[in-house]
């Protein structure tokens, strides 16, 4: 079992992951090269930390084939590792768990990258779009319809299945969580290690835990539901505008900026945060998801935060 990290060294291996990113970004320029020396210098624990991160990169060139180097070999590729190790730093499963969490997304026959979004129009006519940093792999067969989603976030619009339109084969999402059944719908799917959310637009879905012996759950439209491998979670109201990522907008009423930071945070590369007294601060607005910079001046502009930039990669609002 991996030793669990104190505070400071995963502050360090929080630290590493953002150098990583900014040396690794296409904009990369010599002077983050000289203030990155600096930081290497400037303790032991972040050379130790340095270290690890390294160990991570070496375990992806042994992973047979070329898939190492697709992952690895473009910067929006690093960009999409440095994502998979920060949640988990903190846990002490640096070294073997961002390779074990990678590796199901490179069977993914479709993916996006961090701020990325992609339309596919599937062969039975239904429409799929891929939000940010998102991995899935297409399961078609004569008896069913199965998209496998490893990462990120979905919206499905089915539609009459044109191939077999008398044989009526299920339309399911499948996470590590379970499955979701469509019922003629248009829903979204949102994936992360511990949970799937599920919010339905039109029509209704239905919810089976992949460990669970219960009945399905039926949701409706306008409802929302969280659930793991073994329940599910209460029964909500889906948010308002919960498709408005399709517009590259965030839409939210009353949420405290902590959750605001971390959906912006799912656009970019790089750590953006808050500090801890202003994370419960109310905020209600539209937000731009394709360009998060100009979010968060509207953010300064009509709150009273304001943004302090530690590098280009490294982002944090304050109290004004």
């Amino acid at each position: 079992m991996p030793c669990q990290m104190q505070p400071a060294e995963a502050q360090s291996i929080i630290e590493a992951a953002h150098w990583y990113a900014c040396l690794a970004a296409e904009d990369a320029t010599p002077e983050d090269r000289k203030n990155w020396q600096s930081w290497l210098e400037a303790s032991p624990a972040h050379r130790k930390a340095w270290d690890r991160l390294q160990q991570v990169q070496r375990r992806f060139e042994q992973v047979p084939g070329s898939i190492a180097s697709a992952v690895l070999s473009s910067p929006s590729r690093r960009r999409f590792v440095l994502r998979s190790l920060l949640p988990l730093a903190g846990a002490g499963l640096l070294a073997t768990g961002a390779y074990r969490l990678l590796l199901p997304a490179t069977r993914a026959d479709w993916r996006t990258a961090t701020g990325e979004q992609r339309r596919i129009q599937l062969e039975d006519g239904s429409e799929l779009y891929l939000n940010t940093a998102t991995a899935v792999q297409q399961d078609f067969t004569t008896t069913h319809r199965r998209l496998v989603l490893h990462a990120g976030e979905i919206l499905i619009q089915t539609h009459t299945d044109s191939p077999f339109p008398e044989s009526g084969r299920p339309f399911i999402i499948r996470t590590r969580h379970g499955d979701i059944e469509a019922l003629g719908t248009r829903f979204t799917v949102r994936v992360d290690n511990t949970r799937t959310q599920v919010q339905v637009l039109q029509h209704a879905v239905a919810i089976q835990p992949a460990h669970s012996t219960s009945a399905r759950l039926y949701l409706q439209a306008g409802q929302a539901v969280t659930f793991d491998a073994t329940d599910t979670g209460p029964i909500l109201d889906a948010p308002t505008r919960a498709d408005a990522w399709l517009q590259g907008r965030l839409a939210v009423v009353d949420a405290p900026l902590s959750e605001v930071i971390a959906e912006l945070s799912r656009y970019r590369p790089g750590i953006l945060d808050c500090a801890s007294g202003i994370a419960s601060l109310k905020v209600s607005g539209v937000f731009s998801l394709n360009d998060t910079d100009e979010a968060l001046a509207a953010l300064a502009d009509s709150f009273p935060v304001q943004v302090r930039r530690r590098t280009r990669y490294w982002v944090t609002l304050l109290p004004r």
